[in-house]
């Protein structure tokens, strides 16, 4: 995967390259120049010399214009859920780290919330209907209730997985703690209100039943309650001048050098798991429902970007989009699990004697 911060240094190397073939072609242009300049002789060099200057940096601004725009990234990570419809429970499916993390997360609030308990289970996951607009007749696609639930606990994942690769990144001796921002709970609280798993995880324990109420240790970042309740803090370190906003299910990092958008979306359609899979590798009965997730990843750079000296403190960028291709990509997992020699070997065991 090319990584977007090194790609805008490399626009610089290359730019340096182009300027030193362009200074020798100008040299031979400036003696061409001159010598029409003597034949002319009742013409001004000084046209000659500002034809010559922007015919040198016209071509250098477009060429490094043209290769700083392919710092730009979009990127779509196809997941896979699946759901059991009678019981209306997700079901693990091994080693792949999204759908354990889902099954975990959720069996967790369901245990801990009655409202989300009740949220979750009131209709099946899955297409809730297609909606038309009433003027111009554009058709939308309408999720059910627990696929809107379902959908919280990926974005709450996904900020969580940001949370992991940030602390990680940053807290090396390299960095200037004063360039670093630490974003904490209270920081967020339009996620707060809007996601009901960040609110519960969150949750500082001495307002949860399930920790009894009672005040964790500073130094605690995560720990278990009563039926495997979840007490997650929340933190997240970002460059200085960072600002984490969140609009129509989408995370979004600005930054005066950057925009990074992130954008989980269950679709309600079927993902068509590989033959054999169901009964071989998940052992379960086939016919249970799975489903296709999209994650989004836009990254946007700013003029500003062009000057950026310190390209250090922006490596996380490529590291999280990276991290998260591997933590939640269902083609990944299965070139990681080498499922196709797996079912070669499973059938040839399969085959009657």
């Amino acid at each position: 995967m090319d990584k977007s911060i090194d790609n805008i240094k490399k626009n610089w190397n290359d730019l340096y390259s182009i300027m030193l073939t362009t200074i020798m072609l100008s040299a031979g242009v400036n003696l061409l120049v001159l010598g029409i300049g003597n034949i002319i002789g009742n013409t001004s060099n000084v046209i000659y010399i500002v034809v010559g200057v922007l015919l040198i940096i016209c071509p250098l601004i477009i060429i490094f214009v043209t290769g700083f725009k392919k710092s730009n990234r979009d990127y779509l990570i196809s997941a896979a859920v699946t759901y059991d419809k009678n019981s209306k429970e997700l079901i693990k499916i091994k080693d792949y780290k999204l759908m354990e993390d889902l099954c975990r997360h959720m069996k967790s609030a369901t245990n801990e919330d009655e409202n989300i308990k009740a949220m979750w289970e009131k209709d099946v996951l899955g297409i809730g209907g297609i909606l038309e607009h009433p003027t111009n007749k554009e058709q939308f696609v309408k999720v059910s209730r627990s696929a809107v639930i379902l959908n919280q606990l990926i974005e709450y994942l996904l900020l969580k997985k940001l949370g992991l690769v940030t602390s990680a990144y940053f807290n090396k001796p390299e960095f200037n703690k004063t360039k670093i921002i630490q974003v904490e709970r209270s920081d967020i609280n339009e996620f707060v209100a809007n996601n009901v798993f960040i609110n519960l995880f969150t949750k500082p324990t001495y307002e949860r039943v399930a920790f009894d109420n009672e005040v964790v240790e500073k130094n605690v970042v995560y720990c278990y309650g009563k039926n495997n309740a979840i007490y997650d803090r929340f933190e997240l370190l970002l460059p200085q001048k960072s600002k984490i906003s969140r609009s129509n299910n989408t995370v979004m990092i600005k930054h005066p050098y950057f925009r990074l958008k992130i954008t989980p979306a269950f679709t309600g359609f079927g993902e068509v798991l590989p033959r054999g899979f169901e009964e071989r590798y998940m052992k379960c009965r086939p016919g249970i429902g799975s489903y296709k997730v999209w994650m989004g990843i836009e990254l946007r750079f700013t003029w500003r970007a062009m000057f950026m000296n310190k390209e250090q403190y922006y490596g996380w960028i490529d590291e999280y989009i990276e991290t998260l291709n591997e933590y939640a990509s269902f083609q990944h997992f299965k070139e990681l699990i080498q499922w196709d020699m797996m079912n070669a070997i499973l059938s040839c065991i399969d085959l009657p004697k």
